[in-house]
């Protein structure tokens, strides 16, 4: 009997629902499908052109950090006065004795090796030019960032500005 009852219950729900009259498409998606159309038949250029000024999607979960730029993690810690090892690729409290270099050391005029060095460190605090291998991905490069982070002092409101005013000029929705 509770079969038949289930049966019944889902024929009923089929019904309805074939039976309905397909929703209406809104006025401005109908729009918006015209003009797609009408810009992807004047070549990818005006698509292009159409499709930029739509925002992308939205981050469901950020870590601020990993949101800043290498370059700009360098510039604070040469302002914080902050160490570089050379050897981990990431940053240390002063005072820096030993192999360690001053974050200072990496801007203004720089020599081939210094901008070596300023180079691979900005490959170890972002995923530029990463190429995974066996028993290292994308996703440890990324957290990698975190550790190699340390000594700085607190920059979340320039960060905060920076990532802020970099999404709204890539018209990306959480920020605008």
């Amino acid at each position: 009997m509770r079969r038949l009852v289930r049966f019944l219950a889902c024929l009923a729900c089929l019904v309805t629902a074939c039976s309905k009259q397909p929703p209406r498409i809104p006025e401005t998606e109908a729009r918006t499908a015209r003009a797609f159309l009408s810009y992807s038949r004047q070549g990818p250029l005006a698509l292009h052109a159409f499709l930029a000024q739509f925002p992308k999607g939205a981050d469901l979960h950020v870590h601020l950090p990993a949101q800043v730029y290498a370059e700009t993690f360098i510039r604070d810690a040469a302002e914080d006065g902050v160490c570089v090892d050379p050897v981990n690729l990431s940053f240390v409290k002063p005072p820096c004795r030993g192999n360690l270099i001053p974050a200072s050391n990496l801007s203004g005029n720089i020599d081939r090796q210094t901008q070596l060095l300023y180079d691979k460190l900005t490959d170890a605090l972002s995923v530029r030019s990463f190429v995974p291998s066996a028993g290292w991905s994308e996703h440890d490069q990324f957290f990698k960032v975190f550790d190699r982070s340390g000594g700085l002092k607190d920059h979340t409101g320039e960060w905060v500005d920076e990532v802020a005013l970099r999404a709204a000029a890539q018209n990306h929705s959480t920020w605008n």
